[in-house]
């Protein structure tokens, strides 16, 4: 599973503080694999908090707790994230 398009980062609704990173992906992912990716933003994602995710659409929305608008250093951060949800190659 892949990026597939630029991360928006928006206020989020509800904290003048928190950020919504919008990540498109180029396919619905798996269960198994939302598991996998959401340990991965845990340990790679500074300011982390949470995701979201609707079943068969290819997006998912990571939360972070802090306002980060450094777009490049989060787009690294969210891409290596999503390298490492895909495990070891089969």
């Amino acid at each position: 599973m892949k990026r597939s398009g630029p991360i928006e980062l928006s206020q989020h609704r509800d904290w003048s503080t928190w950020r919504d990173l919008q990540v498109p992906l180029d396919g619905p992912p798996t269960p198994e694999w939302l598991v996998r990716v959401q340990s991965q933003l845990r340990h790679g994602l500074g300011g982390f908090e949470s995701m979201e995710f609707e079943p068969g659409r290819p997006l998912l929305v990571a939360v972070l707790n802090e306002p980060r608008d450094d777009v490049d250093a989060v787009t690294t951060e969210v891409d290596a994230c999503l390298r490492g949800a895909e495990g070891p190659p089969s």
